[in-house]
């Protein structure tokens, strides 16, 4: 089953490996990734950051949609990772793929991206597509750990402020 769908540029770091991986017991970790589908080398420097007890699969998004559809490829507990919002939106939209919720973690500032709190920068692209996943009944919480309380993302002062959120 899947127990998170998150977001964070870094993909499988100590954040995912260690907090959330033992904060929801996760059993496979599944990572969306148009960019870096075919790269043996990147699947296979993943892969060793993955705890030894958790499964690790990486492809693109269409493949994974397909294979996300598998009772049995997603019996256990599950993290689906993406480094940007445009794997889920593609998920979601051009895959008709349901999540009801997705966590933002991590994502590092590039060129104009707007500073949403702590470790969340996104860019107008970015933005974009977690307004779509929004309209399209995806809830989009902000939270790096397990430990910190859950905020919708577009409550966050500075969105609510210039209207962003809207």
């Amino acid at each position: 089953m899947i127990v998170i769908a998150r977001i964070d540029d870094r993909l499988i770091h100590g954040q995912v490996t260690v907090g959330w991986s033992r904060f929801l017991r996760l059993e496979k970790i599944v990572v969306l990734s148009d960019e870096l589908a075919g790269d043996e080398t990147q699947r296979l420097l993943l892969g060793m950051g993955v705890p030894e007890e958790t499964a690790f699969e990486m492809g693109s998004v269409a493949e994974m949609a397909v294979r996300l559809r598998d009772e049995e490829f997603i019996k256990p507990r599950t993290m689906l990772l993406a480094a940007a919002p445009k794997a889920f939106r593609s998920l979601v939209l051009e895959h008709g793929f349901p999540l009801e919720e997705i966590n933002l973690g991590g994502q590092r500032y590039e060129g104009g991206a707007i500073p949403i709190c702590e470790g969340v920068m996104l860019t107008e692209e970015a933005l974009a597509d977690l307004k779509v996943l929004a309209e399209h009944g995806v809830k989009i919480e902000v939270r790096a750990t397990p430990a910190e309380p859950k905020r919708d993302l577009f409550a966050m002062p500075i969105l609510a402020r210039d209207g962003a959120g809207e």
